[in-house]
């Protein structure tokens, strides 16, 4: 639920959240296991890298599958993306206070989703953020603080979307404005999951930003896929998570920050206040798909470890950590690896939230 263009969204892809798995070259790679070639390629989509990497289920079949993967991104980024003035959200932005109107089948399926998740949520992830984002973009530029807020939130709200049948939707209010940023590129991993599995692949790892993941299956001789989940240190990782058959997000309240007056502010948004998160945190949530982990991973970060995972415990499957300066949160049964999560001098001096320790395998 940030706000950052391409150049943006380019440098925290290369920086504090890349790490999250061993280095993968954005060029094709190949190599071989019992399964059969292991191959890796990545693309500039939605102004970062999406990096797949797979088993080929038969021989010379990889190279078709990747480009069927990558198409349905792009065609996801010219759908969701509201840089794009021609994009599906863009034109349904324009019309808002003029009543409903058709819109893509995946346009309208990731906005009901994400009325859902802003329900669950009480608030704390929404869509129709776009009017704030542009206010404190136009402030972080300025060195300002924004005037008058309240009038920007009357433009903001989840329940300010109206849902009708044969995909038609409206926006209220005049001057609202859709951004997808929080929960577009897991959409995107879930769409490329589907591509993978319908064109036979049982084991694969999508990569979107960094931030975004989906582990399909194990690698030969695992159990799992094996990522690295950082704290707000990005070069003290807290641990590694093993997935299989389920989607990673990893959100930094500071990943793009600005500072006005001398304070600084983060690029996520509170929807209820309309206020950037102030205070350095990373959250990371695994779920059973992309599009509830990127959102959840955001929505964690606006409720904090207080009355977030009371919120969390609505999703079924969903296992999360949140990490800042002030205190850190784990919750039951997610794995950290002990040792890994014990690096650095600031993560021997933390004491886990809820009563927990990072656990080990027997603990789990």
């Amino acid at each position: 639920m940030g706000f950052a263009d391409g150049k943006t969204m380019r440098r925290l892809s290369r920086g504090c959240l890349l790490f999250l798995l061993a280095a993968i070259p954005v060029s094709a790679a190949a190599a071989d296991d019992a399964q059969g070639r292991v191959l890796t390629q990545g693309r500039i989509v939605m102004g970062t890298v999406l990096r797949i990497t797979l088993t080929e289920p038969r021989p010379g079949k990889g190279e078709a599958i990747f480009q069927r993967a990558f198409r349905e991104a792009r065609a996801l980024d010219r759908m969701l993306s509201h840089y794009r003035t021609d994009s599906a959200l863009s034109r349904l932005n324009a019309l808002a206070g003029q009543g409903s109107t058709e819109v893509p089948d995946e346009l309208y399926r990731v906005l009901q989703m994400s009325a859902r998740y802003s329900r669950l949520t009480e608030g704390a992830f929404d869509v129709t953020l776009g009017p704030l984002f542009r206010t404190w973009e136009s402030a972080g530029r300025s060195g300002r603080l924004p005037q008058d807020l309240t009038r920007t939130l009357r433009r903001v709200g989840w329940r300010h979307l109206e849902f009708q049948d044969r995909n038609r939707v409206g926006l209220r209010r005049r001057g609202m404005r859709l951004n997808l940023g929080a929960v577009g590129k897991g959409f995107a991993v879930d769409k490329v999951i589907d591509v993978l599995r319908r064109s036979g692949v049982c084991c694969a790892l999508v990569d979107f930003g960094g931030s975004a993941f989906f582990a399909l299956g194990a690698p030969d001789g695992d159990q799992a896929w094996n990522l690295w989940v950082p704290g707000i240190d990005a070069q003290s990782p807290i641990g590694v998570v093993s997935l299989r058959d389920q989607a990673l997000s990893v959100s930094s309240a500071f990943g793009n920050r600005f500072v006005i007056q001398g304070k600084a502010y983060g690029h996520i948004l509170d929807p209820r206040t309309g206020q950037p998160l102030t205070r350095p945190a990373v959250a990371a949530v695994i779920a059973p798909s992309g599009a509830e982990a990127d959102a959840l991973s955001t929505a964690l970060l606006v409720l904090g470890p207080r009355r977030g995972p009371a919120v969390l415990e609505r999703f079924k499957g969903v296992r999360a950590l949140y990490d800042s300066e002030a205190v850190s949160w784990l919750s039951r049964p997610i794995t950290l690896s002990p040792d890994a999560a014990t690096s650095g001098s600031r993560q021997r001096r933390k004491t886990w939230g809820n009563g927990l320790r990072p656990m080990s395998e027997s603990e789990s």
